[in-house]
Parts: C-alpha cells; structure tokens; sequence
C-alpha cells in the first residue's frame, strides 16, 4: 500500500483524542521509508506513541530527519547521532 492509497481524512485535530496518531501518523509511517520532521519539544514519549507505526518503518529501511529545539536528555541525543532510534523507541515502550 502506498500512502495514496491509505483512508485519510482531510483534517486532524489534536483535541479530539487520539486520532493524529492512529489515523495519520501510524498508518503513514507503516508505509513511507523517509519521515521530516520540525518540532520544538522531542521527548521519548513522543516516540513510544508512534511505535506502531515506527516498527514497520524500521523495517521498511526509513530514515529520520528530525529538526528540533537543542534541549534533549543526553542519552537521545547519542542515541540519535549513532543511528539508534529504533533502539530509543524500544527503550521507551518498555
């Protein structure tokens, strides 16, 4: 399946739970192999939502290009400079 492909909605509203993740972001994940991203706060939380998503993308040979703000606990930011972030996502989920 390609993202084209995939049921989605025109809008996603953060506020009316937890649908971004579920219905956008996982589903798109699963099925891309780049993900850009800019953000002003990264937490391992953040991650553990998208893990779903993620473990496919993983496995699918994606790669992150992440732009955020410079304030990150020390061990994800190692994490993310050696290539690790799958292992910063499963450190999180467990």
């Amino acid at each position: 399946m390609n993202l084209q492909s995939l049921p989605l909605e025109h809008r996603y509203r953060t506020y009316d739970g937890p649908e971004p993740k579920l219905k956008f972001f996982n589903p798109c994940l699963k099925n891309s192999i780049k993900y850009d991203r800019a953000v002003v706060y990264f937490t391992r939380g953040g991650v553990q939502e998208l893990k779903n998503g993620l473990d496919q993308f993983v496995l699918n040979g994606g790669r992150i290009r992440l732009v955020t703000s410079t304030r990150l606990e020390p061990d994800d930011l190692e994490k993310i400079r050696r290539g690790r972030f799958q292992n910063l996502c499963r450190d999180s989920c467990c």
